[in-house]
Parts: structure tokens; C-alpha cells; sequence
């Protein structure tokens, strides 16, 4: 309990974490020999993952009206009580092609595309700040976005010496 201003955050009564969370991931890639002339990697990538947070924020201190008078603040009263849940994921396909000029010197080309997804939605937006200021209007209303993304990259390395190596990238995304 972290005592800020006269609020109690991350209070919660019956001691339950106030984040839970799980994630899933793979990734499955395969990788050549860098003592060719051309090198390679290619591979696949799957995330999924779902995570829950509760957060209860009350005040702790003595009566106050806020807003005007229009809002009374009493010791112990719950000014939030949110419970949210995001969900994100990710799908995708990469690749580096590699061109070993000489011994010391390396350029590759690189691409990859994703398909992304997140999600949020409030379960649950109660407590007098909330309802206040409007905070519970959008309890239930799930915001999600997608989107298709491609990425490129282009990088060119040197070795002058064992203590001195020079990298350049440039990338999109």
C-alpha cells in the first residue's frame, strides 16, 4: 500500500494480485552457417497473451468536498475500483539473407511481416471518481485494433580488427 495525497493505491481488500497475466509464445527459425558466402535465417513467431489487472484506489483522510460540493470524500471511501483486461498477439514470418563480401565485411537484407492484434476492455469501472468524472461510461465497451505490418531491414558490418567492429542499420517499422 503506497500512501500518496491521501489515497491508497493498489488496495485491495481481500488480498488477491492486483495483475494477472499469462503469455504464450513460439518461435521456430532456422539458421545457416555464417562461414559461406551467403548466410541465412528464417523463421516464425506466434504471441498470444491475455493479462488482468485490478486496481482499487480509496482515500484515506478526513472529509473534503471536491468538485464544488458536489463530490464528499470520506475516510476509507473507494474513488476507484477498475478491473481491465488486454489482450494482444502477434503472428509472423521473417527472413536475413546474408553476403559474406570478404572475411571482414557482411551486408544482409532482412524482412519481416506481422500480423497484430490488441485488445482492452474495462470490465468494471465503480467508485466515486469514476462515476464523477465519467470513467465508468465506457465499462463493457471492448477497443481492439488490427493491423498488417511489413518491415525491412538493410545492415552492413565490418571487422577492421578484433577490438573494432562498425555496424550500420537501416530499417522501417
Amino acid at each position: 500500500v503506497g500512501l500518496t495525497s491521501g489515497c491508497a493505491c493498489d488496495y485491495l481488500d481481500n488480498g488477491e494480485p492486483n495483475t494477472r497475466g499469462n503469455t504464450d509464445t513460439l518461435e521456430v527459425r532456422v539458421v545457416s552457417s555464417k562461414d559461406r558466402f551467403i548466410d541465412y535465417i528464417f523463421g516464425a513467431y506466434y504471441e498470444d497473451s491475455l493479462n488482468r489487472t485490478h486496481q482499487i484506489i480509496r482515500y484515506l483522510g478526513e472529509t473534503q468536498d471536491i468538485f464544488g460540493g458536489f463530490l464528499s470524500l470520506n475516510d476509507g471511501d473507494v474513488l476507484y475500483d477498475n478491473k481491465i483486461r488486454d489482450s494482444s498477439g502477434e503472428k509472423a514470418v521473417y527472413g536475413e539473407l546474408g553476403l559474406n563480401v570478404d572475411e571482414h565485411t557482411r551486408i544482409a537484407f532482412g524482412y519481416r511481416y506481422s500480423d497484430l492484434k490488441v485488445g482492452f476492455i474495462h470490465d468494471q469501472a465503480l467508485g466515486s471518481l469514476n462515476l464523477a468524472t465519467g470513467g465508468n461510461l465506457n465499462e463493457g465497451i471492448y477497443f481492439s485494433s488490427k493491423e498488417k505490418k511489413s518491415s525491412y531491414k538493410f545492415t552492413v558490418e565490418h571487422n577492421f580488427s578484433d577490438n573494432i567492429f562498425v555496424y550500420a542499420l537501416a530499417s522501417s517499422g
